[in-house]
């Protein structure tokens, strides 16, 4: 029934007003190469972009995709009777809003739908770019967003331009298998019951997020403040009891937090490189949670997740082109999105290059790097890499083909150790319409 309604609104927006269609097509199988090879990723993605013109002042755009998923296991007999195990195409719409220019004032506009909007100048990775939830579901990709139902307004004047969003929905991110690993952190018991409390009514899942921004010579600059929640959830509750003489069993309960955020954002240029900085002050309003050990013995103890409510997260980053072509950039992160708490996050380098070659018909990606450090101190003993040079061939102007090694070493205390099962040769076949 979604994919009907979908199928006919589009239909209905195509026909309707001045239409312009474009897309993309995508391939992907990516291969892990240890001793008994396996598919870690099989997929086919439909992206496509419908925009247009209603009249001089209203615009609109939806992007709808197709998405199909052929790496999930079959591990009970249920799933012989799912179609989602199998070939079967999933129709989504990640995009869908309509835009008024000069609205209600000439110097306003107004945008109501279903968006992605970004916040901070951190090339693709940035701790504070928190509007929308991100789409985890590859543990390698740390771009892709999940559209939400979002009013924006913007207000361009001569001293200043204003921007201000507000959604009446919360949606989590999107988290890839083994991203909570809650077996890990409770060792020793043997059974673990989890649930999640989602916000409830509007009030409580609305979102408002407000940005100023300003361009001082060849410097532009933002001033923004967020009311938000965590889009990874945090511990609420948790309860422990015996159920049996030699077993014990955990339940815990999740939530999403409110967090306020204000920050500072730049990006501009010195010389002939781009450089660019973000830098936030975040505030949980709740990071205590009850430890429940009646069941045991024992009595309730409040403990914390954090020892401070209030944390920094920021970044900086240069990029520049050599002569030839040859394009590197460098970024340092303290924290990353998912992480709270000054003592629970760490720090992360990223380092990418590009060099073109037969008019740029051949692109070498030589060293895409990624550096996470749990402690200065202990840098030659704790930390993570993840490795992923790649080579693209543009057969023609629509067609791509691409390649890449995937390396992933990180100690215990990591985030990226979660992606130690993902070393893999990747093959990427893209056409774009």
């Amino acid at each position: 029934m979604k994919t009907l309604a979908i199928a006919v609104f589009l239909l209905f927006i195509g026909l309707s007003g001045e239409t312009e269609f474009s897309g993309s097509a995508e391939m992907m199988g990516r291969m892990s190469y240890h001793k008994n090879p396996e598919f870690l990723k099989n997929r086919i993605f439909v992206e496509t972009a419908l925009s247009g013109k209603l009249n001089e002042k209203a615009s609109y755009l939806l992007k709808p995709s197709l998405y199909s998923d052929f790496s999930k296991e079959i591990l009970e007999t249920n799933n012989l009777t799912d179609k989602m195990y199998f070939s079967e195409m999933d129709l989504g719409l990640n995009e869908a809003y309509a835009k008024l220019t000069g609205f209600p004032f000439q110097f306003a506009d107004v945008t109501v739908g279903r968006q992605v909007v970004s916040i901070g100048a951190g090339d693709v990775i940035s701790p504070i770019d928190i509007i929308n939830p991100d789409d985890l579901s590859d543990p390698l990709k740390f771009d892709k967003k999940i559209g939400k139902e979002i009013l924006s307004v913007e207000c361009y004047t001569e001293i200043l331009n204003l921007s201000f969003y507000y959604s009446p929905i919360f949606k989590p991110s999107l988290l890839f298998g083994g991203f909570l690993n809650l077996e890990e952190q409770f060792q020793g018991v043997d059974y673990i019951n989890d649930s999640i409390m989602m916000p409830s009514g509007i009030f409580e899942s609305s979102d408002l997020f407000v940005a100023v921004s300003k361009d001082f010579a060849a410097i532009q600059t933002s001033v923004f403040y967020g009311y938000t929640r965590t889009h990874t959830p945090m511990p609420y509750s948790l309860s422990i009891e015996m159920v049996s003489m030699t077993s014990a069993k955990a339940d815990i309960n999740f939530f999403f937090p409110r967090m306020h955020t204000c920050g500072i954002s730049f990006s501009g240029s010195a010389g002939d490189a781009g450089i660019w900085m973000d830098l936030s002050a975040n505030y949980i309003s709740q990071t205590d949670y009850v430890i429940d050990m009646s069941g045991i013995g024992g009595g309730s103890a409040d403990t914390f997740s954090m020892k401070d409510n209030l944390f920094l997260k920021g970044l900086a980053g240069c990029d520049f082109t050599f002569p030839g072509g040859l394009y590197v950039s460098c970024q340092y992160s303290h924290g990353m999105r998912g992480e709270y708490g000054e003592e629970l996050m760490h720090d992360y380098i990223f380092f990418g290059s590009r060099i073109p070659l037969m008019n740029e018909r051949v692109l070498i990606e030589p060293v895409n790097l990624s550096y996470e450090i749990c402690d200065f101190k202990l840098i030659a003993k704790s930390g993570a890499v993840v490795l992923y040079p790649k080579v693209t061939f543009k057969t023609t102007d629509n067609l791509e083909i691409s390649a890449a090694m995937i390396f992933v070493e990180g100690t215990a205390n990591t985030n990226f150790n979660k992606l130690n099962d993902q070393d893999a040769v990747e093959l990427i076949v893209k056409y774009y319409f």
